[in-house]
């Protein structure tokens, strides 16, 4: 039906193909969806944009304060939070579950330095990093954070609802109908009833009602 070789096959992205009516059902057939986890990459810069850093004493703070600030800004606020502890000149780097924090020296160098990291890593969880004095800002460096966000599992729920019809007289078969919820009835020609019923459901008739339908 999808004018595909006569071979298992894996399709790992979104393809096009030539639809082709098929001569007869083959029950054999058989289509497995796989729900993988799916990972988003975001940039975050190591500065505020066009912020002069020019009290170099406390610009540490500021800088960890302006990287929580564009982590909320990238729209992944607490994906990470960098808590700056000025009695023992440490930061404390917090990462989510699903979350990587993933530094370079190419794209880091005087950031890395300054958390006292001297190699390119990845951190998860929580970490503690000895705070390095540095003369200048690391402008125009950033690093990368990954965001794994596995795929939602539709959950199946069972509802079981009691209908009644309200008792009297009715003028006509249509107006007898209208009154059952969630379901379609329609008068043929040789006088039976069709009824829709839909694909989630199922419909129980008690013996009154199931006599008159009969």
């Amino acid at each position: 039906m999808l004018n595909l070789p006569r071979e298992d096959r894996i399709i790992r992205m979104s393809e096009s193909f030539v639809f082709r009516k098929p001569s007869k059902t083959n029950k054999d057939n058989h289509l497995k969806i796989i729900a993988r986890n799916l990972k988003r990459h975001f940039i975050i810069r190591t500065t505020r944009f066009n912020h002069k850093y020019t009290d170099l004493e406390n610009m540490h703070h500021e800088l960890f304060q302006h990287i929580n600030f564009n982590l909320m800004q990238t729209g992944i606020g607490g994906a990470a939070d960098f808590i700056f502890d000025f009695k023992v000149n440490k930061v404390e780097i917090t990462v989510q579950k699903n979350v990587e924090l993933e530094l370079r020296l190419l794209y880091a160098p005087l950031f890395m330095r300054m958390l006292s990291l001297t190699k390119d890593i990845v951190l998860k969880g929580k970490s503690m990093h000895v705070l390095q004095k540095i003369d200048r800002p690391p402008l125009n460096e950033y690093f990368r954070v990954s965001i794994t966000d596995k795929p939602t599992v539709p959950e199946k729920v069972k509802k079981t609802e009691n209908l009644q019809l309200e008792v009297g007289f009715y003028k006509n078969a249509e107006q007898l109908f209208s009154s059952f919820k969630h379901l379609a009835f329609n008068l043929l020609a040789n006088k039976k009833v069709k009824i829709h019923i839909p694909d989630t459901s199922a419909v129980t008739f008690q013996d009154g009602l199931k006599d008159l339908l009969d």
